[in-house]
């Protein structure tokens, strides 16, 4: 699987959506973001698509408290308030409308 990852990642190709919209889509970037973030380009991995960095750091606390849990010590590092998840992806919203919008927010193809 991770070798067919990093094939993916040599190869350029266009998202559909943008394709045919001509506006980014909220995964686009998604790629190049986690490759930046592998490579510890944290300024450019938030430009590409700042999803990918959160959802990272959510895979990085669950598994945290799943290993927690495994040593009988539960712990809920993850936030599960609906209105703090609501919020959060609203700014998601906001910012994928703010980036097709204004240049300087578009990711670097």
């Amino acid at each position: 699987m991770l070798i067919y990852f990093l094939i993916l990642c040599q190869m350029h190709y266009v998202c559909p959506f943008y394709a045919f919209t001509n506006i980014y889509c909220p995964g686009c970037g998604g790629t190049r973001a986690l490759l930046a973030l592998l490579n510890g380009k944290i300024l450019l991995s938030l430009h590409e698509n700042p999803a990918v960095l959160l959802l990272a750091i959510c895979c990085i606390l669950y598994a945290s408290e799943k290993i927690l849990k495994s040593r009988n010590r539960p712990a809920k590092l993850l936030p599960r308030n609906l209105v703090f998840w609501g919020i959060l992806i609203a700014l998601w919203v906001i910012w994928d409308i703010c980036r097709n919008l204004i240049p300087e927010l578009m990711p670097i193809t």
